[in-house]
């Protein structure tokens, strides 16, 4: 049956449908957000590590490698590191950006300055470890995010005959705008089960989050409300 609508950023929003799919899952997709790269020179940028936690940034990383390579680079999984492997990449795993941020504390030390390549609305909840242990952390905007102010027609009539049941979500920002169109659309977010990407996202709004912030986690909490496992 397909009753569950996944709700990401376009650039993720690919790997999320394959994901999905791979997993026999029928649902609904929509980008709730679009980005877009801006040109940046980090030349004048002094900093001993670089942030990539999207793959929005890849161009401002493509238009700046020769000062990338002299650094050390972190980035948040293995898709954004495949994707800049022409630069030094030291590690590709990490779940989110709470583990990454764990290990430069474990790892790097402390009073290391970084600078995040992101968006001015991206999550930036991990600062707050970075911050606590000595490190100096510094935002610099390589993408500009827009987000919708309404669904297709197809998945906002699926909303009202409620075959929908579930609503996938993967940011803060993005759980704002969701709330914004079920609002315009006279919905009620109460009538849906809402799986969102991490606790701090869940508070107040779902009981459903993945523990280990991981879309895997997100399923197995689908298919467990659905009595599939």
């Amino acid at each position: 049956m397909k009753n569950l609508l996944v709700l990401r950023n376009e650039t993720s929003l690919e790997r999320s449908n394959e994901f999905f799919e791979k997993n026999s899952v029928d649902f609904f997709s929509f980008p709730i957000s679009i980005s877009k790269p801006l040109r940046l020179d980090l030349s004048n940028i002094d900093t001993d590590i670089f942030l990539v936690t999207s793959l929005n940034a890849y161009q401002a990383v493509k238009d700046n490698l020769d000062i990338l390579k002299q650094k050390k680079v972190y980035c948040l999984n293995k898709h954004i590191a495949d994707k800049l492997k022409n630069i030094g990449i030291v590690k590709l795993d990490w779940d989110n950006t709470k583990q990454l941020a764990q290990y430069i504390i474990n790892n790097e030390k402390s009073g290391a300055r970084i600078v995040h390549l992101c968006a001015d609305n991206a999550n930036k909840l991990f600062y707050d470890s970075l911050i606590e242990n000595g490190f100096k952390i510094t935002e610099v905007n390589a993408y500009e995010t827009s987000f919708v102010e309404n669904f297709d027609e197809n998945i906002v009539n699926a909303l009202k005959s409620e075959e929908i049941k579930y609503i996938m979500v993967f940011s803060l920002a993005s759980i704002k705008a969701m709330l914004d169109i079920l609002k315009l659309n006279n919905l009620d977010y109460k009538n849906y089960k809402i799986i969102c990407f991490s606790k701090k996202m869940a508070q107040g709004l779902s009981p459903y989050y993945a523990y280990n912030s991981k879309i895997e986690d997100m399923l197995e909490i689908y298919l467990n409300l659905e009595g599939k496992k």
